[in-house]
């Protein structure tokens, strides 16, 4: 799932996750799963917003949030990403202190998913509380008590307290109809493996709802390129690009730590806008082939690769034998120079998650395969040469 741009719709919920760094846990003990829950009541309440599910899991957790209306908020509040900000790093404070660790918590930044709140709100939930179960963590999801589940089921649960608002919007949406009869649906649905696939792309709703989202980033575009006063830029230029099917590209350019501004946008609406030394390192990259050597962690079992991106999708030949599709791949690109991509394969039984960096062509990284069963297998990988494929 991509790192979307930061923009506010109104009516639009958010789709949060958050992974450990080296997928290591992030919780170890019932006592981290209950400070977290009250770092997130404590900044529920500070920020005004709404929290209509969560799943906390051993290794990552899930977030279903809608921000208050920015016109109307009482004192200053921050963006989606104060708000994850603030409860990331009071919890790495909690954890490194209780671990004697130091460091990282958390790998990078938070992934949201914009959704369209109208029809996709009781889907989300319920995909939500789904996890432990497709993760094989509990045999029930109502047995399961890092979740939101019991909260609209039997009125329990550690957070149950501080989601009454939205307990009452999602009893009035269900109709009379009750929450545990809502999940026996979702769960026989063939839409939920669309669904799972439509976050990864991170956009969820109609043709209308992608429309207001464009729109939406001309607007910040359109704002952000207003410089107030008196400002400096500064060199050392960051640039975020995601691939989003039927949007076009988004990016985000970061004016350096000093300026704290951002300027925002869609490719497509602002073509002339898209800086030509990025545009050049894209070219560069969607026109190499990678040689690369995995090596599995542990035991040091090598196997030679070679991949690709072309046309934004994401290609392994040994994957590709194996039948898993090309994929999606998204990007960040510090300093004109540095690239570092991700991309997810979903195979059968099990699903390819890579991430590399590439610098003066050069390239590193890992892969991660989750398997249906919940077991992992991690490899680290180097690139051994690489050529033009043009």
């Amino acid at each position: 799932m991509p790192r979307l741009p930061r923009i506010y719709l109104e009516k639009a919920l958010y789709y949060i996750t958050t992974r450990g760094d080296s997928s290591q846990h992030i919780f170890k003990e019932a006592e981290d799963f209950k400070v977290f829950l009250d770092l997130v009541k404590k900044y529920k309440e500070q920020y005004q917003f709404k929290l209509y599910a969560y799943c906390l899991l051993p290794e990552h957790f899930h977030l279903l949030v809608e921000l208050p209306d920015q016109k109307e908020v009482k004192n200053k509040m921050g963006p989606l990403s104060n708000i994850m900000h603030d409860l990331n790093s009071s919890y790495t404070k909690y954890f490194n202190a209780k671990y004697q660790r130091k460091g990282h918590l958390f790998r990078e930044r938070y992934k949201a998913a914009l959704i369209e709140k109208e029809q996709y709100l009781l889907k989300l939930a319920c995909y939500i509380h789904l996890n432990p179960l497709r993760l094989k963590l509990s045999t029930s999801v109502g047995g399961y008590p890092y979740s939101s589940y019991n909260a609209y089921v039997n009125h329990e649960g550690i957070a149950n307290s501080y989601l009454a608002d939205e307990k009452e919007e999602i009893a009035r949406l269900l109709e009379g109809k009750s929450y545990a009869e809502l999940m026996d649906e979702v769960v026989k649905e063939p839409d939920c493996t669309r669904l799972r696939q439509s976050l990864k792309k991170g956009i969820v709703g109609s043709s209308a709802f992608k429309e207001q989202i464009k729109q939406a980033l001309a607007l910040q575009m359109k704002e952000g390129a207003i410089e107030k006063p008196g400002r400096r830029k500064k060199i050392g230029i960051i640039f975020f690009i995601v691939l989003v099917s039927g949007l076009g590209i988004f990016f985000t350019v970061k004016m350096g730590t000093e300026q704290k501004k951002e300027t925002k946008g869609a490719l497509s609406a602002f073509p002339h806008k898209f800086p030509a030394q990025v545009k050049e390192l894209l070219r560069e990259l969607e026109n190499t082939e990678w040689q690369i050597r995995l090596v599995s962690l542990p035991g040091g079992k090598v196997q030679d690769d070679s991949i690709r991106f072309e046309e934004g999708k994401f290609y392994s030949r040994i994957f590709s034998a194996k039948h898993y599709p090309a994929s999606e791949y998204f990007l960040l690109i510090e300093d004109d120079q540095k690239i570092i991509w991700e991309s997810e394969q979903p195979g059968e039984g099990a699903v390819a998650s890579w991430r590399g960096e590439i610098r003066e062509g050069e390239m590193e990284g890992g892969l991660r395969l989750r398997y249906a069963n919940a077991t992992t297998q991690d490899f680290s990988f180097v690139s051994v040469s690489s050529k033009k494929r043009k």
